[in-house]
């Protein structure tokens, strides 16, 4: 239970504040201090006599005083925020670069039509042994007719050369 109420309106006599005898509003309400004088009744404090009571004990001043030093703290550490921030993005600039150089150190991985696995390359691709982009010319070369894939071989059949040729086209694909 608080141990003080405040009134708009006053519900016991004297109905006003025992220092400077206002009645209570809305703008100035009173404060029940919880005692009772005999033939005098309710002890009332105005919200105004309060404030006069606060700033002659220094109250005020002194609470304005510890929070003017809080602020100046909280300011000066407001202050560091900028330089706090530029070293955290230099941090994840410098931590990006150096990312991106171990994932380029790291060789392209080759994979085989038959593998499974990838394996990493341990030769990196010159870009001056790639070749011109000049138009390949076509050329003649001499094809062996071998015989059927699926047909058993016979001692009998001999394997001959085609004599015709073939011409490659520019595109093998």
């Amino acid at each position: 239970m608080p141990r003080f109420t405040t009134w708009e309106i006053a519900p016991y006599r004297p109905y006003d504040c025992v220092v400077c005898r206002n009645i209570a509003s809305l703008s100035n309400p009173l404060v029940e201090t919880g005692r009772i004088i005999e033939d005098y009744g309710d002890v009332y404090i105005c919200m105004l006599c309060v404030t006069e009571i606060a700033n002659y004990l220094n109250i005020v001043q002194n609470a304005q005083v510890i929070l003017e030093k809080q602020i100046q703290e909280l300011n000066e550490q407001v202050g560091k925020v900028p330089a706090l921030i530029e070293r955290l993005v230099n941090g994840i600039r410098d931590l990006s670069i150096s990312t991106s150089a171990d994932l380029l150190a790291i060789g392209t991985p080759v994979i085989l039509a038959d593998d499974k696995d990838a394996e990493q390359g341990d030769i990196s691709i010159d870009e001056n042994e790639l070749g011109d982009d000049s138009v390949a010319e076509s050329v003649s070369e001499s094809v062996v007719d071998e015989g059927p894939d699926s047909l058993p071989a016979s001692s009998g059949s001999k394997r001959t050369a085609n004599s015709g040729t073939r011409k490659s086209s520019v595109n093998n694909g």
